[in-house]
Formats: structure tokens, C-alpha cells, sequence
């Protein structure tokens, strides 16, 4: 959401209630914060560090 919609949009859904404003817009800096954090899966991130590619598949057995 554009940022001059946002205190707005806050006002509306919040409807008032001063304390959940503050939550969310702490969530929301929060957020901002972790920059690209979670935008990609974890996995992909990982294959492309790992020496040799992943083998195992979803129901293989590793070990016993």
C-alpha cells in the first residue's frame, strides 16, 4: 500500500482502538525492517550454497 494511504487505511480498520494502532504499526516497521527477508523460499537459498546438489526427495528415507 502506497505510505499516504496507510495512516488512513490504519485509521479506518483500527477504528480507534489506540493500542492495536500501535501493534500494528510496530508490526508494520518490523516488517520494513527485515528488508528481504522471506522473499525468496529457504531452500533455494540453500541449494545455491551447498557443495553438491540435494539428491533426496519428499518420502526418501535417510539413514535406518
Amino acid at each position: 500500500m502506497p505510505a499516504d494511504q496507510c495512516a488512513g487505511y490504519l485509521d479506518k480498520t483500527c477504528a480507534g482502538d489506540a493500542d492495536l494502532r500501535r501493534r500494528v504499526e510496530v508490526l508494520l516497521g518490523a516488517f520494513e525492517r527485515a528488508s528481504g527477508f522471506m522473499k525468496e523460499p529457504a531452500m533455494s537459498a540453500y541449494a545455491r550454497t551447498v557443495a553438491r546438489p540435494l539428491t533426496e526427495q519428499p518420502g526418501d528415507r535417510i539413514g535406518r
